[in-house]
């Protein structure tokens, strides 16, 4: 992830494209959560878990993981995750709570 977002596509240090490049990263990053952590490897994670292979295990890891997205544990867990993962993409994460709270006004 690190090495995939660390050459900006920004052409000037507007606000604009500033949201541009974070978007970007953010694409990348759900790119590789989902082909190379999720369906990835030999077996992959949905498959290793039980949930089966490719986009139909896939949907199925997902639709555990939200059933149990109340879990205290589990939101720590992913919760810390995605943000040292949003971190390796170089996403100021509170930059982009801010422009996701602008966005919903």
């Amino acid at each position: 992830v690190a090495t995939l977002c660390s050459v900006s596509v920004a052409m000037n240090n507007s606000p604009e494209a500033k949201q541009i490049d974070m978007m970007r990263k953010h694409t990348v990053v759900q790119e590789v959560m989902v082909k190379d952590v999720y369906l990835g490897g030999d077996p992959s994670i949905a498959e290793e878990h039980g949930f089966g292979k490719g986009e139909d295990g896939y949907v199925r890891f997902q639709c555990a993981m939200a059933e149990h997205q109340g879990d205290p544990l589990i939101t720590q867990y992913v919760g810390t995750a995605m943000l040292k993962l949003l971190q390796s993409a170089g996403i100021d994460v509170e930059a982009m709570q801010a422009l996701e709270a602008m966005q919903k006004k």
